[in-house]
Formats: structure tokens, C-alpha cells, sequence
């Protein structure tokens, strides 16, 4: 995600430029903005993107699509342009630098080609409580205090009403008879892109039967909502989310799927840096567990040595064990939301599956935690986040997807872009669409609504008989 400087780094831009971006005068305005106790953005990026047709959409999306060039961060500049002729460490010294989020990709990246200890920056940048101060999520999700506040009144409004319910089915009928049903399908496709792929057309003409997958994952997920979270109910979960697509393997992983994942940088195009300060400080701790670990140079990756189907099942159960104790004992509602958010990160960091873990752990079961325990459900920005973010940055992200969801239940749809209305007239034969997919819809694209309509027809219609004693607390467990 490229950003766009704050008005203190615009200044602070325009100075360097004055002076041709040379090292003593970049020094100079650093210890100018210190001493005016500016607020320098490191990650925004040099030259603008001169599109102003996005001034409509939320302050931290500033990018349209992957089709734009790539450019340079000012942290980048600062370091390979001038030649910063002190460590990372040095440049991190300045208070008015440490205001906004630095994103750990083009840290390691830097670390990685100036031969500097990415471990301790790391360490520094995590003790330090002015480095990140608050939060990332904060201001990555630009998320002020008066929305906090309604979310909470509204989480507290449906669980007074939850509460004389004790059918889990009730509450998830409740829920999904409030939003329209044309919206249903943005419960499973990340805000950027809805934003830049034209709602779902991006998604169905690279995974043709994907809605309709999710759409089955959801029934899944109304038809077992009474039966408590399991290894078996889990893997039925992916199953039933994926069988149709063909590609994907069923069950957990095993020793000859590969496994190893990298993170986003907050430079990437599309989605929200998916590190953060915090959230790799909890992946160095849960790297130390069971053949995990953490790997930064010019990426940071977490890898998997030795997988086999037993000791991933043996994670996956304890996790949902410690969860399924834990869960019942609670009355804070934010007390239960960290204990979904540290289940639902902790299961997608285990990585279970070979493929399809963020839409069977982010989308569907992380959803059905939260209206089990009274919550509404959730249209993350990027669920992509709940690998690298910390519990309690994962939290307002979880905050965050309830005002989104809240949002179309108003009938409100500005956040993400375009309309249901107006994808209904354009979406698939749009100039946009054939940029993305580089020149016109794919053969195996659908009629503009026919995969929408197929899917919220198969949810509210159609039914998959589940024999409960499959996914009950008396079903064999996956050792």
C-alpha cells in the first residue's frame, strides 16, 4: 500500500528537493522537524500519485491498482539515493521519524543490504514505547475514538439482545437477515479487491466457483454453529469451502506439501503491511514452538522444517482445547474478542492446510466464533493481517470489520468502492476490468450476476445434511 505524505512530510520533502537531496541538508531538516516535533512518515512515498479519483475512499487507500509503477518510499530514499552514511538504528534515534508505522519488510530489506542486525532493530523498535506508539492499527486503519465507542455500544446492544437467545442458529439467521441480500458476497473478498478488481469479477475470473464455495462454507458454518469448535468440524470447514474448486487438497498438511509464507510490506499495492512492530515480536515467540521460525533478509518469511500431518493436528488441537476451555469462563466482551483474535491468529500461523487457510480460519470460522459469542460478524479490510499483527491490533481490525459490516447493513456501500448497482451495469466489461486482467474478461468469466445470485440463492435456499456425530465432542479426534 503506497501512501501519501502528511502535510510535516510534504514539507519536509520539498525542502530535500530544494536543496538536492543532499545528505548534510536531509540531516539538517531532520533536526529542523525534531526540533518542531514534526511527524515524519518514513513509508509515504516521494512523488504522488497525481489520480485524484480516489479522494472518496478512506485516507490510508491511496493506490488504484497494480497497474500503477512502483516508486520510492522516503526511508528508501533517505538510505539509497543520499547515501545515510549512519545505521538504521541512527535515523530511528529521531522522535519525530517514530510517529507513524514503519514497516518491517523495507527494515529488513535495508538491513539485509547495509549488513545491519534486523533482530536488534527489531528489539529496539519493541521496547522503545514511543516506536509504533499506541498502535499500527490505529493509523492504518485510521480509526478515531468516537467509532471505537459506537462499536462498543453496538457490541454491547446485541449482546443485552444475544443473551435471551441460547440458539446459535437463531442469532446467525438474526445477523444475515439484516444485511441486504446483494451484499452478502463482500463477507468474502478483501476491501482492496472489491476496491480495485470490481467487486467480485476480480476473484470469479481467477476461481471461477469460488462464491459458490464460500457460499457452501457458510451454510456449513449455519448447519454445525450448535456444536462446539473441533479439529474435525475445522477440516469440514476447508472441505466444504474448497472441494468444488478441484485444485486444493483436503485435510491437513502433510511432509511433501511445502510450507512457508511472506509478509506484505507497506509499500505493496494492494493490501495493509500484514507485520507490524508488535505482531512480529508474537511471531518470534510463536516461531520457537514446534518447527516454526521466523526468517528476515530480504523478506520475512515464517517456514515450517518437518511438516507432518500428526504434528499439525497435535497444534491444531491444542490451540482449539485452550480456546474451548478459556471461552465459556469469560463475561468482558473484550476479554472474548481476545481470546477469538488469539485463536484465529494462532490456527492461521499454524497453517494447517496446504491451500485455502485465510478463507476457511480469516473468513468463515473466525465469523462463526464471533456470532456464537455475540458478535456481529466481520468484512475485514485485509484479513491477510491476522498472520503478522498482534492480538491487540487484530482486535480493532476485528472493530473495524464490524463498522464495515454495520455500515451495509445501513445500506451504506462508499467504503468499498463500487456499487452493487453499478458492478451490476459495468463490472465485467468495464475498461478497469480488462487493465486488471490484462485486455478483456476471460472466456470462463461469469454473466455479470449470475455467480452473485447462484451464491446467495444456494445460501438461503439449500441445505447440506451434516450427520452431527461426525463434527460432535464424541467423533474421533485428528491425532
Amino acid at each position: 500500500m503506497r501512501r501519501k505524505p502528511n502535510a510535516d512530510t510534504k514539507q519536509f520533502i520539498e525542502k530535500c528537493k530544494n536543496d538536492g537531496w543532499e545528505l548534510d541538508k536531509v540531516k539538517q531538516h531532520l533536526d529542523e522537524a525534531e526540533a518542531a516535533k514534526m511527524t515524519i512518515d518514513l513509508n509515504s512515498f516521494i512523488e504522488e500519485d497525481p489520480d485524484e479519483s480516489l479522494s472518496t475512499l478512506p485516507s490510508f487507500f491511496t493506490v488504484k491498482g497494480p497497474h500503477l509503477p512502483d516508486g520510492q518510499s522516503l526511508i528508501e530514499k533517505i538510505f539509497i539515493d543520499c547515501d545515510f552514511d549512519g545505521t538504521i538504528q541512527d535515523l530511528l534515534k529521531y522522535e519525530c521519524v517514530r510517529n507513524t508505522p514503519l514497516s518491517l519488510v523495507t527494515l529488513s530489506t535495508l538491513c539485509a543490504r547495509r549488513n545491519e542486525n534486523f533482530e536488534d532493530l527489531c528489539g529496539i523498535l519493541s521496547s522503545n514505547d514511543s516506536a509504533n506508539k499506541a498502535s499500527d492499527a490505529y493509523y492504518l486503519l485510521d480509526i478515531n475514538p468516537d467509532s471505537l465507542q459506537q462499536v462498543d455500544a453496538m457490541i454491547q446492544t446485541l449482546n443485552n439482545k444475544q443473551s435471551l437467545s441460547q440458539n446459535n442458529e437463531e442469532k446467525f439467521q438474526n445477523l444475515f437477515s439484516s444485511l441486504p441480500r446483494q451484499q452478502i458476497w463482500r463477507l468474502f473478498i478483501d476491501v482492496p479487491s472489491q476496491i480495485m478488481e470490481n467487486g467480485w469479477f476480480g476473484f470469479t475470473n481467477r476461481e471461477e466457483n469460488y462464491l459458490d464455495c464460500m457460499a457452501k462454507g457458510l451454510i456449513f458454518i449455519k448447519n454445525t454453529i450448535n456444536l462446539p469448535l473441533s479439529s474435525q468440524l475445522l477440516v469440514g470447514l476447508h472441505s466444504s469451502c474448497t472441494n468444488d474448486l478441484g485444485r486444493i487438497t483436503a485435510g491437513f498438511r502433510t511432509p511433501t506439501d511445502g510450507f512457508g509464507f511472506g509478509f506484505y510490506g507497506s509499500n505493496d499495492f494492494r493490501h495493509l503491511p500484514t507485520i507490524t512492530t508488535a505482531g512480529y515480536k508474537e511471531l518470534v515467540s510463536f516461531s520457537g514452538q514446534g518447527g516454526y521460525e521466523i526468517n528476515a533478509g530480504a523478506n520475512i518469511r515464517l517456514t515450517y522444517d518437518g511438516t507432518d500431518e500428526r504434528s499439525i493436528a497435535l497444534a491444531v488441537n491444542s490451540t482449539i482445547d485452550e480456546y474451548n476451555t478459556i471461552i465459556p469462563t469469560l463475561t468482558d466482551t473484550n476479554e472474548k474478542l481476545k481470546a477469538i483474535s488469539k485463536m484465529i491468529s494462532k490456527l492461521e500461523r499454524i497453517h494447517p492446510f496446504c491451500d485455502g487457510n485465510c478463507r476457511t480460519i480469516c473468513m468463515l470460522l473466525l465469523n462463526r466464533e464471533l456470532i456464537k459469542n455475540n458478535f456481529p460478524p466481520v468484512i475485514l479490510y485485509d484479513p491477510n493481517c491476522l498472520d503478522g499483527w498482534s492480538t491487540e491490533e487484530i482486535i480493532l481490525l476485528l472493530k473495524n470489520g464490524m463498522m464495515n459490516f454495520k455500515s451495509l447493513v445501513n445500506g451504506n456501500e462508499s467504503i468499498f468502492g463500487k456499487t452493487v448497482e453499478w458492478l451490476q451495469k459495468h463490472g465485467n466489461g468495464s475498461e478497469e476490468c480488462e487493465q486488471i486482467n490484462g485486455g478483456s474478461p476471460t472466456a470462463s468469466s461469469p454473466p455479470l450476476l449470475e455467480s452473485l445470485l447462484k451464491m446467495i440463492d444456494t445460501l438461503t435456499n439449500a441445505s447440506i445434511g451434516l450427520p452431527e456425530q461426525k463434527y460432535s465432542n464424541n467423533a474421533p479426534r485428528f491425532e
